[in-house]
Parts: structure tokens; sequence; C-alpha cells
């Protein structure tokens, strides 16, 4: 389907949508020059808090006779389990974080809960 086949951009211009991508190219350029250090902290910083809370919330349920708890240990699980699928895991299956060469947190070697293997 072309863009111009689309109502909404059918006014553009071919001009209009390359200047689109100019300003598109832009931004992304200004997003990959600001990255650096403080990226690479953050990433590193929500894996460590994402294993501490997934190893809390089991040690939790495992260890707990009290209902409360389980229902602590339930919701502390759901919120590593969704940190480790919606910011960490699902990130660098797109490669957010390859720029940072580590070997570690890189979309071809990363492995989490998710049903495809990395080389997928």
């Amino acid at each position: 389907m072309a863009i111009a086949d689309v109502k909404e951009f059918a006014h553009l211009t071919d001009a209009d949508v390359e200047a689109i991508g100019r300003e598109l190219d832009a931004i992304r350029a200004d997003v990959e020059e600001r990255r650096g250090q403080y990226d690479a902290d953050y990433i590193r910083t929500m894996i460590t808090w994402q294993r501490r809370l997934n190893v809390a919330a089991r040690v939790t349920l495992f260890g707990s006779r009290i209902p409360p708890l389980w229902l602590a240990g339930t919701a502390m699980l759901s919120v590593a389990k969704i940190l480790e699928n919606m910011e960490i895991g699902h990130n660098v299956m797109h490669g957010q974080w390859d720029w940072m060469n580590d070997p570690e947190i890189h979309s071809s070697t990363w492995e989490w809960d998710n049903v495809c293997p990395a080389e997928q």
C-alpha cells in the first residue's frame, strides 16, 4: 500500500514525505548522539532490581503460610514479570541496547521468559 492510498496522507507531496523522513532521521540522530553511560546504568540497574524482586517474590511465596504473604508474593512476582517482559526483554529483543556491545545485554544472546530462543 502506498502512502497516497491512505486518506489522511493523500494530500502529502513526495517532497512532504521526504521532509518528514528527514525530520525523523534528525530525531534518531539526536537520540543516538545523547545515549551513553546514564542509559547503560539504567538498563543494568533495571535488570538487577528485576532479578532481586523475582527472588524476593519466590522466597515470600515459598516460605509463607499466611495468606496475606501469598498476595504480597504474587504481587511482587507479577511486577517482576512485567519488568522482565515489558521493560527489559522487549526492548533488548528489538536491539535497543545493542549499541553497548555488552554480550549479556544483546538482542542476539538475551534469554528471557519468552516463547522463542534468542537466535530467532
